[in-house]
């Protein structure tokens, strides 16, 4: 089963429970794709949520520039909400077997990038059985309560970030790669 498939329904209830909680809340999805607009939007319909979350394709960046805070499955896009100063809590789930045979493989103390970066726990992850809506929910809860966590957060992001480099950092080492590549290089 897809990530998405694991992931999506416990987000759902977690919206539900945000909107029971605060109904001035606004809930919108970024798809990569239209067809996954539309696996979404049927997901949503199954849960009786059809019209809680707005579903926009593409637009994350645009989305995570808007955002309060978020709920984000592991991978790229959580490094990407970091560089925006997004305060988010990560998720993530894979079939039960998957799930075991790469912790016996993988040793590693986060999954998520940012903290993998920080070398400690700067966002909150939700791994297999822990990715459920109370304890996600509660999550946000916070970051909808507490200017001051948020801002924490985002310190905390934009320090982790900074160890990317400086902006630039691409263009740079293109220019290394080529200037070792023509010999004009000093290595």
């Amino acid at each position: 089963r897809r990530s998405s498939d694991l992931l999506f329904p416990m987000m759902i209830e977690t919206a539900k429970r945000l909107k029971a909680w605060r109904g001035d809340l606004t809930f919108e999805v970024p798809a990569a794709s239209a067809k996954l607009a539309a696996q979404i939007r049927g997901l949503m319909t199954e849960a009786g949520a059809a019209d809680l979350i707005t579903v926009n394709t593409g637009q994350s960046h645009s989305l995570m520039q808007r955002a309060c805070c978020a709920v984000i499955a592991s991978g790229t896009a959580t490094l990407e909400a970091a560089y925006f100063g997004l305060p988010y809590c990560l998720v993530y789930r894979v079939a039960p077997l998957t799930y075991v045979l790469g912790r016996l493989l993988v040793k590693i103390k986060y999954i998520g990038i940012v903290n993998i970066l920080a070398g400690e726990g700067v966002v909150e992850e939700f791994i297999q059985h822990a990715a459920e809506p109370e304890a996600v929910s509660a999550s946000l809860k916070a970051f909808l309560s507490s200017p001051e966590k948020r801002s924490a957060l985002q310190a905390r992001l934009a320090e982790t970030t900074s160890k990317l480099g400086e902006p630039g950092a691409h263009e740079r080492a293109a220019q290394a790669v080529a200037a070792w590549l023509t010999g004009d290089g000093k290595s």
